[in-house]
């Protein structure tokens, strides 16, 4: 499961990216929105971190 969720980490992170983005762009940006891209991007964070965690202790 880990070597699958490494794998398609930088496709995630280059959606999030994207989402932001947009969200950046965006004329009707509202708080409820940015709430979800903070708490996204928080727990794509912690994943992230597990991850390189894992690779380099094994």
């Amino acid at each position: 499961m880990i070597l699958t969720i490494s794998i398609f980490a930088p496709i995630i992170a280059g959606l999030y990216g994207a989402l932001v983005g947009a969200y950046h762009h965006s004329k009707a940006r509202s708080p409820r929105k940015r709430m979800a891209l903070w708490a996204t991007g928080v727990l794509l964070l912690i994943i992230y971190i597990v991850l390189m965690i894992i690779a380099f202790r094994g």
